[in-house]
C-alpha cells in the first residue's frame, strides 16, 4: 500500500493560532498594516495545497531517486525537484515570512511557522534548502554590511540564490575550535582553502547561485574558537550590486554522502581553493565567526525542532488511516475488528495525537515570543522575550526532534509488519527524522547548553520564571470549573514538583566547581532537557 500523500492538519493549526499564537495583536501593529486575518487564512490554505499537490508527490521520488553527483562535479536533484523549487520561488513562498524591510512578504512569525511546519511535514529533503537560505538571510541581515546587504540579499530573499552552512570538518566535527580551513588576505577578499563535510545542498541544480557561508581561520588568527571569522564564499562570484558573473569560484564538490534517509537532499563534500584559492568577503567581524555563526545556528535549531514537528505530524495521518482501514482479529461480539478497536493501538494513537498537538502548540508559543522582539514597544517586555526564545531554543529543538524520532516509530509500530516494508512510507519518515536529532548541534550538545549556560544565566532567573509560569498555570486549572481542566492541574503540579526538585538539584551542581559535580551534572543533562520539554 502506498503511503498517502501529505495533508497540512490546517484545523489543528488553526486552533494553536487561536491558542498561543496572539495574533489579532500581531496584526495590530503597524508593520502588519497590508495583513489581516483573512489573509492569513487564505495563505495557509495556499501553502496546504502546495506542500499536498506538488512537494509531497515528490517525497517518495526523492527517496527512490536520490541527488546525484555528474562527472563534471554538478549535482542533479531528484526528479521533479527543480521544476517544484521554480514554482515555490515564483509563487513567494521562500519570502513570505521574512520582513517586509529585507525585501519579504512580512508575514509574522507564527504564520511562517506553521507554512514551514507545512514544507518539512511533506518533504523534509526539500525543505532542508529554503530552511537553510532563511537561515542565512537572517545571519546576513544582522552581520553584514550595507554593501553586502545590497550585493546579496535580495536575490537570498527571493529564494533565485540559496544558502548553505559550511562549518563541519572531518577531523573536526562537534570541536568547532579544531576547524584548519584557512583564510588569508588579498586585497579586498579572502582566499579560502579547506574542506567541508555534511553540506546540505552544498551543490545542486535548484538555483542559479549558491551563497556559502564558511567559518574559517584568518592567517596568524589564536587557535580555538576565538580565532574563527566568517565569509561569504559564493559558487559564481558577482559583481556590487548583486550582479551575477559567469566566474566560477574555486568551490569543488568532491562528492554527495551516501545516507540513511534524505536521499533527495544532497549532502556535499566540498573542497574550497584546490586552484588559485575562493575567493571570500569577510563577514561581521575578524575572529569573531563563531560568535556571528550562532544567529544562523539559531534560526535554523529552530526549524530543525520544526522538521520534527512536521514529520510527526505526517507519521500521524498515515498511522489516523491506517488504523480505520485495517481489519485484524475479532471483537468480543465475533465480528472482525478495525485494529483501532485495541486498546494498545488506541494507547499509541492517542500518544501520537497529543505529542503532535503539544509540540505544534510548543512551536506556535516559540514564534509568537519572536513576534514579541518583533512589536513590543516596552524594552522590558522585548527583552524578556528576546531571553524566552534564547532559553527555549535548545529545549524545542532537541524535544521536538527525540519526541518525532521516537514516535515515528510508535506509528511504525501501529503498521505492525506492513510498517517495516518501505512502501508504506513509514520507514522513510523514521530514516529521515532521524539526523535532526544530530544536526545543527547533536541533542546532547543542546542539553549542555541548557544546563551549562542558560539555567545559571541572571542566577537562574530565566527558568526561574518559566517555573512560576507552569505552578501558575497548574493553580488556574483547579480553580477552573471545567472538570475536564480540572482533572489535568495534579499531574501537571506533579511534573512541575518534580522539575522544580531537578532543577534546584542542577542548579547547585552548577555553582559546585568540582569535576564530580561537573560530571554529575552533564550526565543528566538530556533527561533534564526532556523533562522540561515535556
Amino acid at each position: 500500500m502506498p503511503a498517502p500523500h501529505y495533508r497540512a492538519p490546517l484545523h489543528c493549526m488553526k486552533f494553536a493560532l487561536a491558542a498561543l499564537g496572539g495574533l489579532p495583536r500581531t496584526l495590530a501593529h503597524s508593520q502588519f498594516d497590508a495583513i489581516n486575518e483573512e489573509l492569513v487564512d487564505a495563505v495557509l490554505e495556499e501553502a496546504s495545497k502546495f506542500s499536498h499537490q506538488v512537494l509531497s508527490p515528490l517525497n517518495v521520488k526523492g527517496d527512490r531517486h536520490p541527488a546525484k553527483k555528474q562527472e563534471d562535479g554538478s549535482v542533479v536533484t531528484p526528479p521533479g525537484f527543480r521544476a517544484a523549487y521554480q514554482m515555490f520561488v515564483e509563487n513567494g513562498w521562500n519570502a513570505a515570512g521574512i520582513t517586509l524591510e529585507r525585501g519579504g512578504q512580512g508575514m509574522p512569525a507564527v504564520v511562517s511557522t506553521l507554512m514551514n511546519e507545512m514544507w518539512h511535514g511533506a518533504n523534509m529533503a526539500f525543505g532542508l534548502c529554503p530552511m537553510l537560505t532563511q537561515s542565512a538571510i537572517e545571519l546576513l541581515t544582522t552581520h553584514g554590511t550595507v554593501e553586502q546587504h545590497l550585493t546579496y540579499l535580495a536575490k537570498l530573499v527571493s529564494g533565485e540564490w540559496t544558502g548553505t552552512m559550511c562549518m563541519t570538518e572531518p577531523q573536526a566535527g562537534s570541536d568547532v575550535g579544531a576547524i584548519t580551513t584557512r583564510a588569508t588576505p588579498e586585497g579586498e577578499h579572502f582566499r579560502i582553502r579547506g574542506s567541508k563535510i555534511y553540506i546540505t545542498f552544498g551543490e545542486h541544480d535548484l538555483s542559479e547561485n549558491i551563497v556559502h557561508v564558511v567559518l574559517a581561520r584568518m592567517d596568524g588568527a589564536p587557535a580555538g574558537v576565538k580565532g574563527l571569522s566568517l565569509f561569504i564564499v559564493p559558487k559564481f562570484l558577482v559583481e556590487e550590486g548583486g550582479k551575477l558573473t559567469s566566474m566560477r569560484n574555486d568551490i569543488t564538490c568532491v562528492s554527495l554522502e551516501e545516507k540513511m534517509g534524505l536521499h533527495g537532499s544532497p549532502t556535499c563534500v566540498l573542497s574550497f581553493g584546490v586552484g588559485t584559492g575562493a575567493v571570500g568577503y569577510l563577514l561581521g567581524q575578524p575572529n569573531e565567526g563563531i560568535k556571528a555563526m550562532f544567529t544562523m545556528m539559531n534560526a535554523a535549531r529552530f526549524a530543525v525542532g520544526l522538521q520534527g514537528v512536521g514529520v510527526l505530524s505526517y507519521a500521524l495521518q498515515m498511522a489516523e488511516g491506517y488504523v480505520q482501514e485495517r481489519i485484524q482479529g475479532r471483537t468480543p461480539s465475533g465480528h472482525p475488528a478495525k485494529i483501532m478497536e485495541h486498546p494498545d493501538v488506541q494507547r499509541m494513537l492517542l500518544t501520537l495525537q497529543g505529542h503532535d498537538l503539544a509540540l505544534r502548540l510548543f512551536a506556535i508559543y516559540f514564534a509568537q515570543q519572536q513576534d514579541v522582539i518583533r512589536i513590543a514597544k516596552d524594552d522590558t517586555e522585548r527583552k524578556r522575550a528576546a531571553e524566552r526564545v534564547e532559553l527555549l531554543t535548545p529545549i524545542f529543538k532537541a524535544h521536538a526532534t527525540h519526541m518525532a524520532f521516537t514516535h515515528c516509530s510508535t506509528a511504525m509500530q501501529i503498521y505492525g509488519g506492513l510498517g517495516y516494508i518501505e512502501d508504506t512510507g513509514i520507514a522513510q519518515l523514521l530514516r529521515d527524522i532521524r539526523v535532526a536529532m544530530i544536526y545543527e548541534g547533536t541533542n546532547g550538545i543542546q542539553a549542555l547548553d541548557l544546563v551549562g549556560r542558560k539555567l545559571m544565566q541572571q542566577e537562574g532567573t530565566l527558568v526561574k520564571d518559566l517555573l512560576t509560569e507552569i505552578w501558575n498555570t497548574g493553580i488556574s486549572l483547579q480553580q477552573s470549573p471545567n472538570p475536564v481542566l480540572k482533572r489535568l492541574c495534579g499531574p501537571l503540579l506533579d511534573a512541575a514538583k518534580h522539575l522544580e526538585v531537578a532543577t534546584i538539584w542542577a542548579m547547585q551542581k552548577n555553582q559546585d566547581a568540582t569535576e564530580k559535580s561537573r560530571q554529575s551534572l552533564y550526565l543528566m543533562a538530556e533527561d533534564y532537557l526532556q523533562l522540561l520539554g515535556y
